[in-house]
């Protein structure tokens, strides 16, 4: 598999647990879910965004416009999902 495939693969990971991380907020917010569970999610958020950077960094000659715009995107979403964690009160995993 090629460098560019993995990042996208890896770039797919992450982006279904921003997902799944939403999801649990949402069940989070209406005591439908507890810290472990949202926890659990948050950890998962962060080993996608360690595994996206590094097949990025892999790929860093490669660098175009659209990939830096997904880099500048994915970024928000994580660190949107790192604020929405720090506002639960729970512990980090």
């Amino acid at each position: 598999m090629n460098d560019t495939a993995v990042l996208d693969r890896r770039t797919d990971t992450l982006a279904l647990a921003l997902s799944a991380f939403d999801m649990r907020a949402r069940m989070f917010d209406t005591r439908r879910m507890g810290c472990p569970a949202l926890a659990r999610g948050l950890q998962q958020v962060e080993d996608g965004w360690l595994a996206y950077n590094m097949a990025r960094k892999d790929l860093m000659a490669a660098s175009d416009p659209a990939r830096d715009a997904r880099d500048k995107s994915l970024y928000a979403d994580v660190r949107a999902v790192e604020v929405r964690f720090e506002r639960s009160s729970c512990a980090r995993p």
